[in-house]
């Protein structure tokens, strides 16, 4: 079993820091909006067939639980490269589901993340989700 396999497409995080100005974005949100988001519950998962039927969970314990898992999984091995790992399979399926929300349309893709177009693109590029050489 590989990392990657320990940590599958269930990883997902909840809070988000916005660089350009140096604060968490839920600073920046109406009030209510992470406690939408916070209480928004996980269905099945391809990594997890039995999961219709089993109650949702909230998005902080998949996280954590997903944690467990990859360091009880580690068997004694070093852990490394931990935070660009999970960053890489949390970033290409919310840059995709965004997309897909846009319908495509990048400006607003990345208005929504919060994300300069440009970067957006790089990213796109990176995870296959756009045509163009990967930078």
């Amino acid at each position: 079993m590989t990392e990657r396999d320990l940590l599958s497409s269930d990883t997902y995080s909840s809070d988000s820091y916005s660089s350009s100005n140096d604060t968490y974005a839920r600073d920046a949100l109406p009030s209510d909006a992470f406690s939408t988001i916070s209480s928004a519950h996980l269905t099945g998962t391809l990594a997890d067939p039995d999961a219709s039927t089993t109650p949702p969970q909230p998005l902080r314990e998949v996280v954590e639980s997903a944690m467990r898992r990859y360091f009880e999984h580690l068997d004694g091995s070093q852990a490394s490269d931990l935070y660009a790992m999970v960053m890489a399979e949390v970033e290409a399926p919310l840059l995709a589901c965004v997309l897909e929300h846009t319908d495509g349309n990048q400006t607003r893709a990345a208005d929504i993340l919060g994300l300069n177009r440009g970067t957006l693109r790089k990213k796109l590029k990176l995870y296959g989700l756009i045509e163009g050489d990967a930078p």
